[in-house]
């Protein structure tokens, strides 16, 4: 068919989008994946560091027991918990945050807000 007799249909949509939300789905993980050390050794390290600086802020004395006495909790149960929910909260952030942010920074969210994607289509696909 040459352009001039192409014919151009409306294309109708359900409910979702599954195609749009399918596609953006896909970009966002091969972006990620992209990067996938360093989304992932940056915590790692990140969380080793606190616990290297913890541990010498306690000294080797009081490393083993926060509390004075024999029941106290070992240092390293009681904070490892803790950094990990740091570290976990912080790379969900990131990693829901980033694409919106980076493609803002370089001139590509005409691309998503141009798709026939929906608010929540669009949110969804960011999350998952």
């Amino acid at each position: 068919m040459r352009p001039a007799e192409a014919s151009y249909r409306l294309r109708i949509f359900g409910a979702v989008n599954w195609r749009g939300l399918w596609s953006l789905y896909r970009r966002e993980m091969k972006r990620y994946f992209k990067y996938a050390v360093e989304a992932l050794g940056g915590p790692i390290v990140s969380s080793l560091l606190f616990l290297s600086v913890f541990s010498l802020a306690a000294g080797e004395e009081s490393y083993g027991r926060i509390v004075a006495g024999a029941g106290g909790p070992n240092l390293g149960a009681f904070i490892a918990p803790g950094i990990a929910a740091f570290s976990l909260a912080l790379s969900a952030f990131h990693g829901a945050c980033f694409p919106v942010l980076y493609d803002k920074l370089e001139g590509m969210i005409t691309d998503v807000i141009g798709a026939p994607l929906s608010e929540g289509e669009l949110v969804f696909g960011f999350i998952l």
